[in-house]
């Protein structure tokens, strides 16, 4: 007698062809089932054991992939290999379409020999997700690929698509509008090597607003951290960055001088690094520096400190304790 074990899992390293289901299919886990003898490439209808029907999913249509298990340990394995599409169940006896998503109709009744089949994840299964997906508009989700989204790539209100060959302003799209593959917008991203244009969104329209790049670092922030150049006087260019780095390589005097291109509200952080193999020299600050008093760092240390400019002085916000290179 020719035994056919029927095994009904989600496996997750097993993709086949696609299956062709209108919906996504149902599901069901570890199921195990034999049937009493084999079939023939044209049968359409296949008797389970007593009971074992029951184990599979109660609800149609949902693929099977059918194979040698005998000889061949994979389903991909086996030249016969065939997805079949279960439509109807009455107890234990199953309702078949044969040689489904490109695959053939084959004989599953050599003797001697087991046949599994598996209720595994298709690309047809994979497909309906993704159509049942873009059809309801869902939002929230990331994708990727090649060039423009719009015109190409179908998806809901708020999916993100991240362009592999893109640049600038053409890296980033989200969906504004539509469930179809029109309504991407590109987005703007925040470079902190080149931090202009910089947008304001409005909460009313949702409208995008740039900001130049000198308009921005004149009278914000610039996330670029500056190399000042180590000398008796140290001059510090506020438009080159907020955050300035010094680093002390000897035991000179020396004087960090008033930044140039103050601006109110602007914020700077300096941070002193000693270098100098032993303790560094006179520090001075200069005029419109307003601060506490400054423990130089000991070789190997840094300290950072950092001020706002209220429009007349850079006033100090904080001094950092004194912490490794």
């Amino acid at each position: 007698m020719i035994r056919l074990v029927i095994v009904a899992v989600m496996l997750c390293g097993f993709l086949t062809a696609s299956v062709t289901h209108a919906v996504i299919p149902p599901v069901t886990n570890f199921a195990k089932m034999q049937v009493s003898t084999g079939y023939g490439s044209a049968a359409t209808s296949i008797v389970l054991l007593s009971g074992h029907g029951a184990k599979l999913p109660a609800t149609f249509p949902f693929p099977l992939i059918w194979w040698n298990c005998s000889d061949y340990g994979a389903p991909e394995d086996d030249p016969f290999v065939e997805i079949i599409s279960v439509t109807n169940r009455t107890s234990d006896t199953l309702t078949v379409v044969r040689a489904q998503d490109g695959t053939s109709a084959s004989n599953h009744s050599t003797g001697g020999k087991t046949y599994c089949m598996i209720l595994g994840i298709t690309k047809g299964i994979i497909d309906a997700i993704r159509t049942d997906i873009a059809a309801a508009g869902v939002s929230g989700l990331v994708t990727s690929g090649t060039g423009t989204p719009e015109g190409s790539v179908t998806a809901g209100v708020g999916t993100l698509y991240a362009r592999t060959d893109g640049s600038g302003t053409t890296t980033l799209y989200r969906k504004q509008t539509g469930a179809g593959t029109t309504g991407w917008v590109a987005q703007p991203i925040f470079d902190p090597a080149s931090p202009g244009p910089i947008g304001l969104t409005s909460a009313s329209s949702g409208s995008f607003t740039s900001l130049s790049t000198t308009a921005l670092t004149s009278t914000l922030f610039n996330l670029v951290e500056a190399t000042l150049t180590y000398g008796a006087s140290v001059a510090i260019d506020a438009d080159a960055g907020t955050i300035h780095k010094l680093t002390a390589t000897n035991s000179t005097a020396f004087t960090l001088a008033n930044p140039t291109n103050p601006s109110t509200g602007r914020l700077l952080i300096i941070r002193v690094r000693n270098t100098s193999g032993g303790v560094l020299g006179t520090i001075t600050w200069d005029t419109l520096y307003k601060m506490g008093s400054f423990t130089k760092p000991a070789n190997g240390f840094s300290r950072t400190v950092a001020f706002v400019y209220d429009g007349t002085n850079w006033i100090e916000l904080f001094c950092s304790p004194e912490v490794p290179n």
